[in-house]
């Protein structure tokens, strides 16, 4: 008697792609990077160049 499964068996391993070997629920998940931390720091109040006073401005929109 020959003691292997028949060749169209559930129990044999699928040959060559023929079907899933793992159940796929969607496409792949793809880790999400962190968000960056920037590394320029933000003027702090006061430095110059970065105020509100700028020439030729006064009284547009306020």
């Amino acid at each position: 008697m020959n003691t292997a499964p028949p060749a169209g068996s559930a129990l044999s391993a699928p040959a060559g792609g023929v079907g899933p070997t793992t159940p796929k629920k969607g496409p792949p998940k793809f880790k999400q990077r962190q968000t960056r931390t920037f590394k320029s720091k933000a003027p702090k109040p006061g430095q110059k160049g970065f105020g509100d006073d700028i020439p030729g401005m006064e009284g547009l929109g306020t």
